[in-house]
């Protein structure tokens, strides 16, 4: 197993993970309107499946619930990139 390199940026609780493999990245925001009792969350995340597709998966919800996901999968990963992309402007 390849040795993982992770890095952590406080403004948006972002993770990214290397492996020898396959690159997985993981991005969650979270937003609190405490007067409007708004707990929020959004979660997207770019990996690898078993069959070789590379899948753009989102969370978003109320937190401490599951929320609804919603996922899309693409040949390349690039394709995969900027449809991440272009999901995370709209946020």
């Amino acid at each position: 197993m390849g040795r993982c390199i992770r890095r952590e940026d406080a403004a948006i609780h972002m993770r990214t993970l290397f492996s020898c493999t396959e690159f997985v990245m993981r991005i969650v925001l979270h937003k609190h309107v405490p007067e409007r009792n708004r707990q929020r969350f959004y979660a997207i995340s770019l990996e690898r499946n078993l069959f070789g597709a590379w899948t753009v998966i989102r969370q978003w919800g109320r937190l401490g619930t599951h929320g609804q996901q919603r996922t899309s999968w693409h040949d390349t990963q690039e394709e995969a990139e900027r449809a991440l992309q272009r999901k995370l402007k709209e946020k």
